[in-house]
């Protein structure tokens, strides 16, 4: 039996906290969706116009979050909210979306140079003072280093190490089920590095001991899988696939569709940093929530209409 070291970080209130994410997007988009007819030129109006109680758990989950310096649920959200309306309530002008560009990079910016520092409201001007501090180089470099991520994997596959042919999406596969993968992890004797193709590379890097991790790309996670061929074909599909969301979004004609296209839309920005497979979980829970939301309802309906005879 082989000594794990370094294993995944994660834990019950991971999947708490990915599963009210769920909720929330889920819910957003039906919201927005039910509510395109009643917009009549003011987004402010028209967004403020929405549940109290739904707008409520909105601020306090994007506050809360960008306070501890988790910037990855709040984005999701935000964009998803700007998906929505700009599909289903009325397109964006430029100047709005370069204000939003311009605005949402620079807090951004400073929450990520902060988080390291400090927490709560100090985060922003430890982000500021390290700002101030740093040039444009040290603002980018991270940015720039991304393509390490493909440089190690090409470096090492498949001349030392073969393609590991989708063992690496394995637990990505089932990643719905909480706990699977590390009840898979052990029924397979699998080290933390050799469950993804973030934790492979990290190793790769950095060791067995490192106090950070690099993440991979959509095309390193690809390539370390299936090489060339895979990243033609894969990435094909990809396209096609989102080729479909984007009709669908227009005109949706499947709650499945639906779900599927705010789902990716959300983490849009940050696909090309991740697992090609990384929406698979929030999709299946999307079509669990969405299931049993229509089934509470039916129950409701029932229960009202048995009260009225």
């Amino acid at each position: 039996m082989k000594e794990k070291e370094a294993p995944p970080q994660g834990g019950i209130s991971k999947y708490f906290a990915l599963l009210f994410q769920v909720g929330l997007i889920l819910s957003t988009g039906l919201i927005i969706y039910k509510n395109k007819a009643k917009y009549k030129g003011s987004l402010i109006k028209w967004f403020l116009g929405f549940n109290k109680l739904y707008l409520g758990i909105v601020v306090v989950y994007v506050v809360l979050f960008l306070l501890i310096g988790d910037r990855g649920g709040p984005l999701t959200l935000v964009l998803t909210i700007l998906l929505l309306v700009g599909s289903f309530v009325r397109k964006f002008k430029f100047y709005e979306v370069l204000v939003l560009t311009l605005i949402g990079g620079f807090i951004m910016t400073l929450i990520g140079l902060g988080r390291s520092e400090a927490s709560g409201l100090e985060i922003f001007d430890a982000g500021s003072d390290k700002f101030e501090n740093t040039t444009g180089y040290d603002t980018t470099v991270e940015l720039a280093n991304s393509v390490r991520t493909l440089n190690a994997t090409v470096a090492e596959v498949p001349f030392y190490h073969d393609y590991f042919y989708g063992s690496l999406w394995v637990t990505q596969i089932l990643s719905p089920i909480p706990f699977a993968q590390s009840v898979y992890m052990d029924i397979m004797d699998l080290e933390w590095f050799e469950i993804d193709s973030s934790g492979y590379i990290t190793y790769l890097v950095l060791g067995k001991y490192p106090t950070w991790g690099l993440g991979t790309s959509i095309i390193a996670d690809i390539y370390v899988n299936f090489g060339l061929i895979g990243i033609i074909f894969f990435m094909l599909i990809l396209g096609l696939f989102i080729k479909r969301l984007s009709i669908e979004l227009k005109n949706p004609s499947d709650y499945k569709w639906f779900i599927m296209a705010i789902t990716i839309g959300g983490i849009s920005f940050y696909y090309a940093r991740s697992n090609y497979l990384m929406s698979f979980r929030d999709i299946i829970w999307g079509f669990l929530f969405f299931k049993l939301l229509v089934q509470t309802r039916k129950i409701s309906k029932k229960k009202r209409l048995v009260m009225a005879e």
